[in-house]
């Protein structure tokens, strides 16, 4: 696994780049990352902005610093339990008739075969 990398962004903010290629594993990561970030309730931190391979950390600086910020991402991330990302399947009910004219165009507009 990758290590993550935290830089500047703004005068409030923290970007934290996951390495790796664009794809399904790095999002998977930054969206484990950042639904368990949501939990943690981490001082300091009011808002976050995932990207393909970022996370936007928005700060209260009048409560931290970026260097307390990053210590504090840098522990919690560390000491957070990893877990696989849980994927919303989404079921979608066409109705068509058997034996109806709507057979043949729905099979066509999904790239399925027809039975006869």
């Amino acid at each position: 696994m990758n290590e993550l990398e935290y830089k500047i962004a703004g005068d409030t903010g923290v970007l934290i780049y996951f390495g790796g290629e664009i794809g399904p594993e790095t999002f998977e990561r930054i969206q484990v990352y950042n639904e368990n970030l949501l939990k943690s309730n981490l001082p300091g931190v009011k808002e976050k902005i995932p990207g393909y391979r970022t996370l936007f950390v928005s700060c209260e600086s009048s409560e931290v610093d970026y260097d307390t910020v990053v210590y504090r991402l840098k522990q919690w991330a560390q000491n957070s339990p990893s877990r696989e990302y849980q994927r919303e399947e989404v079921c979608f009910e066409i109705p068509i008739v058997e034996d109806g004219p709507d057979l043949a165009m729905g099979a066509k507009l999904l790239n399925i075969t027809a039975w006869d």
